[in-house]
C-alpha cells in the first residue's frame, strides 16, 4: 500500500509537505510543488485517507442528498423518476468538481430524516421531497448548511440554507389559461396522490383552480383526481378514469411520466389524443419527446436547479453571504402535439 511517505521521499519534500497539498494548506506549498505531489499521488495511485482528513481540516468533504419519497420505498425504484435522477446526475457532477463528494439517502413518507442525519459527518445536505414541518425540523435541530429544492420555508432567515424551486402555482395556471384559450372547460386535474399531500403537487392544483375560477369555470371536487404513483395504481387509477373521459376534453397532469403513459394507455384502447381528448403535463422530462403524439408540457429545468443548489450549498459551506433564500427559477410553456382546438 503506498503511504504519504512514499509519496513524500519520490517527490523530494518532507511529509509535512505532502500532508499540507493533500489537505488544501496552499499557502505553506508553491505551486509548482503542490503540482509536482498530484502528478505522483496520481502515478503512485495513493488514496488519500477521507478519516484523518477530516480530522485535520474538520472537514469530510462529503454531502448528503437526502431525498423524501411520498410513498413507502418499497413501493418503487425511486431512481426510474426523471425528476430524481437529473437532479441527482447534476447534483453529483457540481459536487464531484468542487472536490466533494455525495452519498444518496432515499426514505419513505414515515421515515424522520432528522434522525438519520444526525448521523451522517457531512459538510452539508440537499434536501427535496420533504414537507414544510421536515424542512424545520432539519433546519432548527441541525445545525449544518442545506439546499432545498422545491420546499416550502417560513420564519427560518436566520439559520444557513437556501431554497430553489419554481413557482409551481403560476405555472400550473399558464397551463390551464392555455387549455382554456384553446376551448377547454372541462379539465381534469390527474396527480399521484391528487394533490393533497403538500409540496409542488399542492401548489399545481391551486393554480388549477385559480385559472378555472377567473374563467368562471365550477370545478366539481371529482375533477380532481388522484391516479396514483405505482405501476399497479396507475393501472387502477387510468381505468377509472377512462370510465369517466365523456366528462372531459383535456387532461392536466402534473408529471410527464404520468402524462405520457397515459398516452399509451388511451392509444392501446383505440382513444386518439388529441382528436378525442387533449392531454398535458408537467416537467419537459425526456417523457415528453419520446410519446407520441409529442406532449405539451410546462418546461423546468432541473439541470439548472441542482447546479444552482449546489453552487449556493457550497457557498454557505464556505461561510458566505446568500441574500436570497429561496430562489425562483422559470418556466415556459412548451406546446407540442396532444392539444387540440375545440374553439367554436
Amino acid at each position: 500500500m503506498v503511504t504519504m511517505k512514499d509519496i513524500a521521499r519520490e517527490a523530494g519534500v518532507s511529509f509535512m509537505t505532502v500532508s499540507n497539498v493533500i489537505h488544501g494548506n496552499h499557502k505553506k506549498v508553491s505551486e509548482k510543488t503542490a503540482q509536482r505531489v498530484w502528478e505522483i499521488i496520481d502515478k503512485m495511485g495513493y488514496v488519500p485517507n477521507m478519516g484523518a482528513r477530516a480530522l485535520v481540516s474538520r472537514t469530510t468533504h462529503l454531502i448528503a442528498f437526502a431525498y423524501q419519497a411520498i410513498r413507502s420505498v418499497e413501493a418503487r425504484n425511486t431512481m426510474e423518476d426523471p425528476f430524481v435522477s437529473e437532479l441527482v446526475g447534476a447534483l453529483e457532477t457540481e459536487f464531484r468538481a468542487a472536490g466533494y463528494d455525495m452519498i444518496l439517502s432515499i426514505f419513505g413518507v414515515s421515515d424522520d430524516v432528522l434522525e438519520t442525519a444526525f448521523r451522517w459527518n457531512v459538510d452539508g445536505l440537499i434536501v427535496t421531497g420533504a414537507k414544510q414541518s421536515q424542512c424545520q425540523k432539519l433546519l432548527h435541530g441541525l445545525n449544518k448548511p442545506i439546499a432545498f429544492i422545491d420546499s416550502r420555508l417560513e420564519g427560518s432567515e436566520e439559520k444557513p440554507y437556501v431554497n430553489v424551486t419554481v413557482d409551481d402555482r403560476t405555472s400550473a395556471r399558464k397551463m390551464v389559461r392555455y387549455l382554456i384559450e384553446q376551448g377547454h372547460r372541462k379539465i381534469a386535474f390527474c396527480s399521484g396522490m391528487g394533490g393533497y399531500l403538500g409540496g409542488p403537487d399542492t401548489e399545481r392544483r391551486q393554480g388549477y383552480l385559480d385559472a378555472m375560477q377567473e374563467a368562471g369555470i365550477e370545478v366539481p371536487e371529482d375533477w380532481v383526481i388522484k391516479v396514483g404513483v405505482t405501476d399497479p395504481e396507475l393501472h387502477v387509477g387510468f381505468n377509472e378514469l377512462v370510465k369517466r373521459l365523456d366528462d372531459f376534453t383535456a387532461l392536466f397532469f402534473t408529471a410527464d411520466r404520468t402524462a405520457a403513459y397515459m398516452i399509451n394507455y388511451l392509444k392501446d384502447i383505440g382513444i386518439d389524443v388529441p382528436k378525442q381528448v387533449s392531454v398535458t403535463g408537467f416537467d419537459d422530462n425526456f417523457y415528453s419527446t419520446l410519446v407520441r403524439p409529442q406532449l405539451t408540457t410546462i418546461r423546468q429545468n432541473n439541470v439548472q436547479k441542482a447546479q444552482i443548489a449546489a453552487q449556493r450549498l457550497l457557498s454557505l459551506i464556505r461561510k458566505e453571504q446568500i441574500t436570497d433564500k429561496t430562489i425562483y427559477l422559470p418556466t415556459r410553456l412548451i406546446v407540442r402535439e396532444s392539444v387540440s382546438s375545440i374553439k367554436s
